[in-house]
């Protein structure tokens, strides 16, 4: 017997559009706005039986999460930063501020009340599990298929790697200072892959 389909409605709140490149001042009011969008939407249009959270945005998040909690409505959060640890490392916030002790109190209310967490690595997991006791799965990111047909060919020096997004949370003023102390050693390279608003930093 073949078993009936299943349609399921949804909608899709896109995040913001300037992404890393703003202002980290305008970002924050952006991301409450998003989040208080977002619940607007719900209360007014269609109260939807599931959110699917994704973190950053880490302030519509919570946000939503609380929204969420106070009407009884399961959501699933997918993280990519474990914040507002990630901020104090990035040296947004110190952690023995005020601000840092209410982001992580608000942090912890929106980790330990997700009915699940879905992270894209270990580390990240590790990070969250002093936050709750939450059911956290790790997802790897994924890659094209035709990758697997490279040929894993090693450089002859020996290679530091930087992959990612060049923005405020990946400390590009460490990366630089490592370029400079290492720049007369002949015997090794320094390899940096990516793009964002702090990438001047590398091209001076």
């Amino acid at each position: 017997k073949k078993k009936p389909e299943i349609k399921i409605k949804h909608k899709i709140f896109k995040d913001l559009p300037s992404g890393n490149k703003t202002n980290k001042f305008l970002r924050f009011f952006l991301e409450i706005f998003l989040g208080i969008k977002v619940c607007f939407f719900s209360i007014f249009k269609e109260k939807p039986a599931l959110f699917i959270i994704s973190s950053p945005s880490f302030f519509a998040a919570i946000i939503i999460s609380l929204y969420c909690i106070i009407f009884k409505i399961k959501y699933v959060l997918e993280v990519r930063d474990a914040h507002p640890d990630g901020m104090a490392a990035s040296l947004l916030l110190k952690k023995n501020s005020t601000i840092y002790r209410v982001f992580k109190f608000f942090g912890t209310v929106m980790y330990s009340n997700a009915k699940k967490i879905i992270v894209s690595n270990e580390g990240i997991s590790q990070r969250l599990k002093k936050y709750t006791d939450t059911d956290i799965e790790v997802i790897y990111n994924g890659f094209p298929d035709k990758m697997l047909e490279y040929n894993n060919i090693k450089h002859s020096k020996f290679t530091i790697c930087f992959h990612g997004i060049l923005a405020i949370f990946q400390d590009v003023s460490s990366l630089v200072k490592l370029i400079k102390l290492l720049e007369h050693q002949e015997d090794i390279d320094i390899v940096v892959i990516g793009y964002g608003p702090k990438e001047t930093l590398l091209k001076d």
